[in-house]
């Protein structure tokens, strides 16, 4: 569990009680209903809006508003909203809005929890790989402004920097071997890459 936070400590203390009693179970009910949101859209394969829904009212944004109170809830529903809005941010690189508005709730939650490790996390990196690797590696044609572009790189670079903490032990060995023979360039030594990554 997480340590006693003094964020709230100025509150009354029946406020501080009945906040503890309630705002749990808001958050756990935020979280299903987000969940059914985000299983609905990946049922709607059909609908090319269906992700949109996932956005819809203010549920998300109440979410971010409940992380950044500090309350311990309960380490499965932050559990089962980080993989939620993980698979969102896996599944829809087409819709730049929906996947950049829940990469930054994902951000802050990751912030958050960073060293969190009573939750359990485990983020696999080979699906977020992949994702990155569509998006920039041949980048399709698309009619969308420098700024659109700009801010959805920056978003999902700074899930990378975020999750990291969060892969599976070895996942920096499995990294560093997938990309290295990219990195190397025929330098069996790798002088070359370490002196231009700093090491």
């Amino acid at each position: 569990m997480p340590a006693p936070s003094v964020y709230n400590n100025w509150l009354p203390a029946p406020i501080v009680r009945e906040a503890k009693e309630k705002e749990p179970k808001r958050f756990a009910g935020a979280v299903v209903a987000f969940k059914r949101a985000v299983d609905a859209a990946k049922a709607d394969v059909d609908n090319p809006n269906a992700w949109a829904a996932v956005l819809a009212g203010q549920l998300l944004d109440d979410l971010k508003t409940l992380i950044s109170t500090k309350t311990a809830f309960a380490a499965s529903d932050i559990s089962a909203f980080v993989y939620a809005l993980y698979d969102v941010v896996l599944l829809t690189s087409s819709d730049v809005e929906v996947q950049v508005r829940c990469c930054e709730v994902l951000n802050h939650v990751l912030r958050h929890h960073r060293h969190s490790q009573y939750l359990g996390l485990q983020l696999p990196w080979r699906p977020l790989y992949g994702m990155l690797q569509g998006l920039y590696d041949k980048p399709k044609p698309q009619l969308r402004g420098t700024f659109l572009d700009h801010i959805q790189h920056s978003t999902l670079f700074q899930l990378v920097a975020r999750s990291r903490r969060f892969f599976a032990p070895g996942a920096a060995e499995e990294i560093w071997t997938l990309l290295r023979p990219a990195l190397v360039y025929g330098d069996l030594m790798a002088t070359s890459t370490h002196l231009a990554l700093g090491w």
